[in-house]
């Protein structure tokens, strides 16, 4: 599937290359949320970081691989409210 996505996204970034900027900016904001937290736990997060770890994975899909579908519903503001919560 990880495969699949990043052929989707390559095709997609010919046609539209200013939209993939501009998801990439939209995402950056919580992956250095979330390589904040990483460092702070170390080698042994809590489940909770797991966890935003996967929803990351799917939210690149979600937003890069349209229309392949993701194992849960993901957004940046889920995300960012499950950072929180750590």
């Amino acid at each position: 599937a990880e495969l699949k996505a990043r052929e989707r996204r390559l095709e997609k970034l010919d046609l539209e290359p200013q939209k993939d900027q501009q998801i990439q900016r939209q995402l950056l904001g919580v992956l250095n949320r979330f390589h904040e937290l990483t460092n702070r736990y170390g080698a042994h997060p809590p489940p909770g970081v797991i966890e935003v770890r996967w929803q990351l994975e799917e939210l690149r899909i979600s937003l890069f691989s349209q229309p392949m579908k993701t194992l849960q519903t993901v957004s940046i503001a889920r995300i960012e409210k499950a950072l929180a919560a750590l």
